[in-house]
């Protein structure tokens, strides 16, 4: 198979990414290294009411879909590409496809993720943007949602600083404009930063592929900000899994009347979540979480130093 053919293949893939994959693919996924039952494709096999493209379908799909995101001038990105950010959670991934620039790896190198709610109040949309703003000009790059409320907030925020370059991940094809707020956003993160999605162009939005968009945000994040969630929400699913895989996730106190603030206290409460509330005590909580890993990783090294030693002082 030619690096063009397998480029097809992967476009073709992407369309199934957030929901279950056929049984007919999982042949050609596992050949290219993708894995099943994640967040990628959270079921390793199809019902029979979804048969899917047989696998000599797949390379007219993929071409299809090539062909249509060219003529909307977006970019695909596959594993070795120039621009593809190695050891984030796009590796899980069989393509990313994007907007704006397209060196994505620059862009994550150092990323702050801000989620929260739709339904935000002005407080929350406050501290979105405070947060959007400082976390840039400390030299991070905010990733968040293709959504109103507080992701708009924090994109807002980072375009008031001349570097701010945000990078914003849709849960649909980039070729997808739902309402006008998240047109308007899509735009500025084009002209100043980036915008990525994990489907290809004609996929429209569902609740698998929120969640699967929501989970992308986490994954290619150094920490994850919670500034506003009700108690049972996407982006309380969103942090709890950062945390589970080992990332810094925190969350902005708000006022205990306000429903839309339970979320980020229940966070707190059972330390899922380090309480902040300014952007250099998110950036503090990203260093000590670097700091513990130094810390643990050197002991690790000084005690396997220590098994050899004593080896050899006992040959």
């Amino acid at each position: 198979m030619t690096d063009d053919d397998t480029r097809t293949v992967l476009a073709a893939l992407s369309y199934y990414v957030g929901g279950a994959l056929p049984a007919t693919l999982i042949a050609s996924a596992s050949a290219h290294g993708l894995s099943l039952g994640g967040w990628v494709y959270p079921a390793s096999t199809a019902s029979a009411t979804n048969p899917g493209h047989p696998t000599t379908q797949l390379q007219s799909l993929g071409a299809s879909l090539r062909e249509r995101a060219a003529d909307a001038g977006m970019t695909m990105l596959i594993r070795g590409d120039a621009g593809w950010p190695a050891g984030t959670g796009c590796d899980e991934l069989p393509c990313v496809w994007v907007g704006g620039g397209s060196d994505i790896a620059a862009r994550l190198h150092h990323a702050v993720a801000v989620i929260g709610s739709a339904a935000s109040t002005a407080y929350g949309e406050y501290i979105a943007a405070e947060l959007g703003r400082d976390i840039t000009a400390a030299g991070a790059t905010v990733v968040t949602a293709a959504s109103v409320g507080i992701s708009a907030r924090a994109v807002g925020g980072v375009l008031t600083q001349s570097c701010g370059m945000p990078v914003v991940i849709t849960p649909a094809g980039l070729d997808h404009r739902s309402s006008s707020g998240v047109s308007r956003l899509v735009d500025h993160a084009v002209r100043r930063g980036s915008v990525l999605s994990p489907f290809p162009p004609g996929r429209l939005p569902t609740r698998s592929r929120l969640r699967t968009s929501l989970r992308l945000i986490a994954a290619v994040s150094a920490a994850t900000v919670v500034v506003e969630a009700f108690a049972a929400s996407l982006p309380m699913e969103v942090a709890r899994g950062a945390a589970s895989a080992g990332r810094v996730v925190c969350a902005v106190p708000g006022p205990v009347t306000s429903g839309v603030s339970a979320g980020c206290h229940q966070l707190i409460a059972d330390k899922t979540a380090r309480l902040v509330t300014s952007a250099s005590e998110v950036m503090a909580s990203i260093a000590a979480a670097r700091r513990t890993t130094v810390d643990v990783r050197g002991c690790a090294d000084e005690a396997a130093a220590d098994t050899t030693g004593n080896d050899r002082e006992h040959r």
